[in-house]
């Protein structure tokens, strides 16, 4: 009800991510698009943590280990460095 009231004087909800700002979730910033290169051996570990991080927004390379991991890394260009 406070929100209401907030917004029927013109003011901003502290609830709602200003325009332009990643929305945060439970403390963690959503919406940031990153690419995570997740390298773990444990299949379902892998999937369950590259599901949860795509939930957030993120795009996921997936290794088995070590050497995909390093293939991969070599074939895909970082945005900044």
């Amino acid at each position: 009800m406070a929100h209401e009231a907030r917004r029927a004087r013109g003011e901003a909800d502290p609830a709602e991510p200003a325009a332009g700002k990643p929305r945060a979730t439970r403390g963690r910033v959503r919406g940031r698009g990153l690419v995570v290169l997740v390298v773990e051996d444990n299949e379902d570990l892998r999937e369950t943590l590259a599901l949860m991080l795509q939930i957030v927004g993120h795009t996921c390379l997936l290794a088995a280990n070590g050497e995909m991991a390093l293939q991969i890394a070599k074939r895909t260009s970082p945005r900044s460095r």
